[in-house]
């Protein structure tokens, strides 16, 4: 588990400090230290930094409300930082730290559980406790966890690799053993399981995951707040491709879908995290036909990197194509799966809530894509039969950008304008503006193409020409750094504005002073979708505005 820089001061300063403050302790203390059947032994309390340590037989309360019994001299509400290190756990451990209202980290190392049958509430209720470690702990004979971490509200991260659950069973006659397990922890973003955490199908988990408002599953599914006391055990799984749940396994690649608003481009991040293994692992990637499209290398000693991301973008037409991603850890297949982004866009639509408006933003974003996708899909007849956005119905349909589409450019195209302008600035041939043209591929960021016309066959020579192309250069907005002059063809001369955001697509590419209006890529968008006789022409022009209108209202 990652740990605090305090989690990780308290866990080292209680191996080696603590350790030897224990020592010291016992000798100095140890009349002091009670031997009772019936109260905890090994204890030892630090006041320094309200630090507590046991390593004896630990006593519960015969009622289960009081906890841990100690002696008189002990005051559970003083410590802050509790290290149990090779101590004997009761048979009941129902309730076990209850008291322990002000604690804020416990480390749990090598304790005896081998006769321990209940496990219930066992950390209930210690709202400041802010990082629990919990090593090489034997949970094969508990068969209730229920509460086990319930209202634990300043916890962000829960690290139970150590605890089995596979044994834990709810019969006709029997309590439900994983209700409330974390039920309330506020802050809790994300549990770490071991990769083979498996439940019982029998356990309903009532209530399980209840109140875990930002929890979010290591593949990106993100808490849904159910009815009351709704059956949760079906989330408590490994998050990932196939399976949705809330936990997560550092085994696992973790697959998140985002956006990069700053270009044009839908983007795949793909995290791969070795948790707390400090041994140097090498990564590497294959994807669709790449090998090596990335390597990686995490861990090595204590301060080394020990998480990793890559990304994976996507050609709009192909969003929905399927591509095998292959992930060895030293050459061993460790993930193998294919992936499409449209998965994922589709996930993330299933995941946000839309009463949410931050996240309606990003279900906006994720469906504009898709319609997008799809709108490639049919233009360029590519694998038409599984269209990106099909099945989702909220985002079919293009009528909400289409009036705005329409009232902010309601004058088309003019081409004799822009002719004009070009003579008057020295351009004196028989020419015209023939066509305009936009690159509608996420091979790169977006491209606007403008053709203008020249005499049969002379392309070459008003290619050469260094007046026409500084003249062309000179107007283009804001300057000639994103603008190249190519060749169309024997006829024609094309310029290439590359690189424009899709934030950006109603800035002027050239401007009204020079070429009698404001040249912007949705002013030729507008052209198409007004003009075209082809339906699928159209549904693109109209799906890439409003992909254009999503990412302007969309904030990273």
């Amino acid at each position: 588990m990652r740990k605090s820089k305090l989690m990780s001061a308290v866990k080292y300063v209680s191996m080696s400090v603590l350790g030897a403050a224990l020592s010291l302790t016992m000798i100095i203390a140890s009349k002091t230290i009670s031997k009772a059947d019936g109260v905890t032994t090994g204890v030892s309390f630090d006041p320094n930094d309200n630090s507590m340590t046991i390593t004896g037989n630990i006593v519960n309360d015969d009622e289960h409300k009081n906890g841990i019994v100690l002696g008189s001299e002990y005051n559970k509400e003083n410590v802050e930082h509790l290290l149990i290190n090779g101590a004997t756990f009761p048979s009941d451990a129902t309730s076990l730290f209850a008291g322990f209202n002000n604690v804020k980290t416990i480390y749990i190392s090598s304790p005896i559980t081998s006769g321990t049958t209940n496990m219930s509430w066992m950390f209930n209720n210690l709202k400041k406790l802010e990082d629990i470690t919990i090593e090489s702990m034997n949970t094969s004979t508990v068969t209730n966890m229920a509460g086990m971490f319930s209202n634990c509200s300043a916890l962000t991260e829960l690290d139970i690799t150590s605890l089995s659950v596979n044994h834990i069973t709810d019969t006709a006659n029997s309590d439900d053993n994983m209700a409330d397990m974390f039920k309330e922890c506020t802050n809790l973003e994300r549990i770490v399981v071991a990769s083979n955490w498996q439940i019982d199908s029998s356990v309903h988990g009532s209530n399980m995951f209840y109140g875990d408002f930002k929890l979010v599953g290591g593949n990106g599914t993100k808490y849904v707040h159910p009815s009351s006391d709704s059956p949760m055990a079906v989330y408590a799984k490994i998050d990932s491709d196939k399976t949705h749940g809330y936990l997560t396994n550092y085994g696992v690649p973790k697959i998140k879908a985002g956006f990069d608003t700053e270009g044009s481009k839908f983007v795949l991040s793909v995290s791969i995290d070795q948790g707390e293994d400090i041994v140097e692992h090498t990564y590497k990637v294959s994807y669709g036909d790449i090998e090596n499209y990335a390597v990686i290398t995490l861990g090595g000693n204590h301060v080394a990197p020990r998480s990793g991301s890559f990304e994976l973008t996507a050609v709009a037409k192909e969003i929905n194509d399927e591509k095998p991603l292959v992930i060895k850890k030293d050459d061993v297949e460790v993930f193998n799966n294919s992936i499409s982004v449209a998965y994922y866009l589709r996930r993330l639509i299933d995941i946000y809530d839309s009463s949410s408006e931050s996240d309606t933003k990003i279900r906006n974003m994720a469906g504009s894509i898709l319609r997008y996708g799809a709108a490639a899909q049919k233009y360029f007849k590519h694998n038409t039969d599984k269209l990106a956005n099909k099945g989702i119905v909220d985002f079919t349909n293009f009528t909400d950008n289409i009036n705005q589409f329409s009232d902010n450019y309601d004058s088309s195209f003019d081409p004799a304008a822009m002719n004009k302008a070009l003579s008057d600035a020295g351009y004196k041939d028989d020419k015209a503006v023939a066509y305009s043209a936009m690159n509608l591929s996420f091979d790169e960021d977006l491209t606007f193409m403008m053709a203008f016309k020249v005499p049969n066959g002379e392309s070459a020579t008003y290619l050469a020409d260094p007046a026409l192309a500084n003249l062309i250069k000179s107007k283009h907005k804001p300057n000639a750094d994103n603008c190249s002059l190519e060749s169309g063809g024997p006829n024609y001369i094309v310029t290439m504005t590359k690189n424009i955001n899709v934030k950006n697509l109603d800035s002027a590419v050239f401007g009204e002073d020079e070429f009698g209006q404001d040249v912007t890529p949705v002013l030729y968008l507008y052209r198409v979708y007004k003009a075209s006789s082809n339906p699928d022409m159209k549904n693109l022009a109209i799906s890439l505005y409003d992909f254009h209108v999503r990412a302007k209202e969309y904030q990273n």
